[in-house]
């Protein structure tokens, strides 16, 4: 029914917004982290799912990002990520620090599905632009380089090592590894696109 109520709305991207607002104090309350990891993979609309996670990501965030959501927020989401929500479960430190990994790599594979699914078109542009084969818009925050993703990757890496104080646990760095391959792909993949959709500062978020 929410991927219904998204879909059919002119402007799938501000009807997400609306929805993933009224949503979020509900998965703030959620108790255990598996059963907040199954509601974010029972979430069939990519784009609501996406926008918890921006939420999610926000208020986990130790420094205010005001970007639009692209790959260069999530980039940022990466840098200044602390665990700053308070579940009630109590997980130990480090378990929170992969909980929000995870959530972050789930925000990158859906970010992907809405790029290059054009899922912030309408139903009646989205099938046209797929009849025509037409490449995904990027927005100009889209644009990152493998450089990119290696550096915030390596500072995180650093930062979450004095954090901790012991090494990273193999779920953290299986994760990290992930999100590097995912990154990895996007950046090359993006190069081939030819335009980005507006000017800096003008996408929608």
């Amino acid at each position: 029914m929410l991927s219904i109520a998204v879909e059919v709305d002119k402007s799938p991207n501000c009807s997400a917004n609306k929805i993933a607002n009224t949503m979020f104090p509900s998965v703030l309350n959620i108790p255990k982290r598996c059963q907040r990891e199954a509601f974010l993979s029972s979430m069939e609309c990519h784009l609501l799912r996406c926008k918890v996670l921006e939420l999610i990501c926000h208020h986990n965030c130790n420094k205010p990002i005001s970007l639009p959501l692209s790959m260069a927020k999530i980039l940022d989401f990466l840098t200044h990520l602390s665990p700053l929500i308070k579940y009630q479960d109590n997980e130990a430190t480090w378990q929170r620090w992969d909980e929000m990994l995870r959530q972050l790599n789930l925000l990158v594979l859906s970010y992907q599905r809405i790029v290059l699914g054009h899922l912030r078109s309408s139903v009646r542009d989205r099938i046209n632009l797929i009849i025509k084969s037409a490449k995904p818009k990027l927005q100009s925050h889209d644009a990152i380089t493998v450089s990119d993703a290696n550096y915030r990757i390596n500072i995180f890496q650093k930062q979450l090592l004095q954090t901790l104080g012991q090494p990273l646990p193999s779920p953290i760095k299986e994760k990290i590894d992930l999100l590097r391959v995912l990154l990895h792909t996007i950046a090359d993949t993006y190069k081939t696109f030819e335009h980005f959709d507006g000017p800096p500062g003008h996408e929608s978020s």
